[in-house]
């Protein structure tokens, strides 16, 4: 967290660092993470879920990997931007993974963009590099 200075200058009312995580403390003082607060953003007004929006998009058989990020839309202000992997050179038409998307989700849920890659970047601990997933979609643009 090294350079966010606005982000990381006041401390929790239990002493912690603001970094971005999301968790509770039990009744035993414990600490529970369960997810970054970028994973959720705004949309014309929308709370989007990127998680719930990948998660739907992985339970299509020919998709292998995903990824969501925000991405700045004129008309939205930020609009949902996925990247997708297909398994074994499978063929996926982007109106079908769209689709499926569509029978499951708010309309709000639904990418203004997607790109099909080679390789979603990861994190050594797995997570989505939404810094070189960023650097991606300005290439792509």
């Amino acid at each position: 967290y090294m350079g966010l200075t606005e982000q990381t200058k006041s401390t929790l009312d239990f002493g912690g660092l603001r970094t971005g995580d999301l968790g509770r403390l039990d009744k035993d003082g414990l600490l529970w993470l369960g997810g970054r607060t970028d994973d959720v953003f705004k949309s014309a007004g929308q709370k989007v879920s990127a998680k719930l929006m990948e998660q739907t998009m992985l339970a299509m058989d020919q998709i292998a990997d995903a990824a969501v990020i925000p991405w700045p839309d004129d008309f939205l202000g930020l609009a949902p931007l996925a990247f997708y992997t297909v398994k074994d050179d499978a063929n996926v038409e982007r109106k079908d993974l769209l689709a499926h998307m569509a029978a499951k989700l708010p309309e709000s849920h639904l990418p203004r963009k997607m790109h099909q890659v080679e390789e979603i970047p990861r994190t050594g601990s797995g997570k989505a590099a939404k810094a070189s997933l960023r650097e991606m979609a300005e290439k792509l643009s």
